[in-house]
């Protein structure tokens, strides 16, 4: 039930993260898409202020060609005059007049769209930011009959004449003015959202990394906890462990001396000596067990030296040879010779490599192979010891418990093998994993990193 209750608040725990980190998403986003419509307002804005003065300037520039020609034909070269001035000293780009036939008469500046003029509708037009005002004029004399008989027709261009170098009659005006406000606020806008997004995607980094570190640092505290309880239950199994082993130690002793002292009297080739001598085997099995439960029960301090790594692995080899041999096991060692020298304590990584080739011989039975391989990584500055078997592999169920003390699947097992080869390597600050499939054999890989002194050394070397 405690379990069941811790196990939903962890996922109400998971679900309040991850719903939080969805909001603060999509918070950022609509702070992205608040930035967005801002900048697209202000292009928009932009533009219509241009728009309006456009509109205003090309009435300016209608009333002055109007104030030009209120007195007669207009001349070209005033015209020119006031078209270059406007263009000089104003945001108009383009000024151009052409007759109905679609004849240029006078200009200033460069025009980026005229086509046909007389085709276009009146009004304002797009040219992408910049803006073109296209209007249909009438030029024409504008006296009166006060001016009496003699000025009709005087004037140049007057009824019967329209001289060279005179401007009359209906013509096309074209105004490119320079949409830089528009530009300008694009340019800004896009300036604007991409700091903006950019400066949110690193909140929104941030976010993410500080929502990874808070999970890490909640494995490692329910990883520190586990550790704590699995701690507390191997101190409360090692208590009854070692206080059991003891009790039954005295007894294994009393049992055994007097056992071996019948055996001289009856020869072994008596039923009597038979019976004794299947005793004292039963009683050394009993002994080993209960040897092991101690050494599991109370452990050595680890005392760590720089030692060879193959030269170990090779004395166990050579100790397990009669057992090797007797079961037609073929071993095959591939030794590193690694430089620097591993920082071990001998006798517990001689225990962790006894209880894995122990491991492996079993499970490989008669006719198997064992393979060794030891090597150093120098980019994680770790001994690395690989074993692999062709045996009959580990159950997928099992893997997860293997390490745990007294789980065995064999039927004269004590399950203290494993767990004692995971303590030691620990003790070594190393680790130890292991890779099988229920029909394809076991890998069992073990790291031991060097003691920080050594490192330095490797280092120097």
């Amino acid at each position: 039930m405690k379990h069941s209750r811790q196990k939903e608040a962890r996922g109400n725990q998971t679900f309040l993260r991850r719903l939080s980190l969805a909001l603060f998403l999509v918070a950022l986003a609509g702070a992205v898409a608040a930035v967005a419509y801002q900048d697209l307002t202000s292009i928009s804005t932009a533009r219509k202020m241009e728009n309006r003065r456009a509109l205003s300037f090309s009435a300016l520039v209608e009333t002055e060609v109007a104030n030009v020609a209120q007195f007669g034909t207009m001349r070209m070269e005033r015209l020119e005059r006031l078209f270059k001035d406007l263009v000089a000293n104003s945001d108009v780009e383009y000024l151009g007049l052409h007759n109905e036939a679609g004849q240029l008469l006078v200009e200033a500046g460069r025009p980026k769209d005229t086509g046909n003029l007389f085709s276009k509708a009146e009004g304002l037009h797009s040219l992408g930011d910049d803006i073109q005002i296209f209007r249909r004029l009438s030029i024409r004399e504008s006296f009166s009959a006060s001016h009496g008989g003699t000025w009709a027709g005087a004037s140049p261009g007057g009824p019967g004449g329209n001289p060279s170098g005179l401007i009359a009659g209906n013509v096309a005006l074209t105004l490119e003015f320079s949409g830089r406000w528009t530009t300008e606020a694009r340019s800004d806008a896009i300036v604007h959202l991409l700091v903006t997004t950019l400066i949110l995607v690193a909140f929104a980094f941030s976010a993410v990394l500080m929502l990874r570190a808070t999970r890490r640092s909640e494995v490692a505290e329910r990883q520190k906890r586990l550790t704590q309880q699995r701690n507390q239950y191997l101190e409360g199994i090692n208590l009854m462990a070692s206080g059991l082993a003891h009790e039954i130690k005295n007894p294994i002793g009393a049992v055994t001396g007097f056992a071996e002292l019948l055996a001289q009297k009856h020869p072994s080739d008596t039923e009597d000596g038979r019976f004794l001598r299947t005793m004292l085997e039963a009683l050394e099995g009993v002994n080993e067990k209960v040897n092991r439960l101690l050494s599991f029960a109370r452990p050595k301090p680890t005392a760590r030296t720089r030692l060879d790594m193959d030269n170990i692995v090779q004395k166990v080899v050579d100790l397990l040879e009669p057992d090797i041999s007797e079961n037609e096991v073929t071993v095959e060692i591939s030794l590193n010779g690694a430089i620097p020298l591993a920082s071990l304590d001998s006798e517990q990584f001689k225990e962790v490599v006894l209880n894995l080739m122990l491991n492996a011989l079993d499970a490989v039975g008669r006719g198997g192979k064992i393979r060794l391989e030891t090597r150093y990584d120098d980019n994680d500055s770790v001994h690395v010891l690989t074993m692999t078997d062709n045996g009959q592999g580990i159950a997928a169920g099992d893997l997860e418990k293997v390490f745990r003390p007294y789980f065995t699947t064999k039927a004269s097992g004590s399950g203290l093998g494993l767990a004692i080869c995971k303590r030691n390597v620990e003790n070594h600050n190393g680790t130890i994993w292991i890779i099988s499939d229920s029909n394809a054999g076991t890998s069992v890989i073990v790291t031991i990193p060097l003691e920080e002194s050594d490192e330095e050394n490797s280092h120097n070397r």
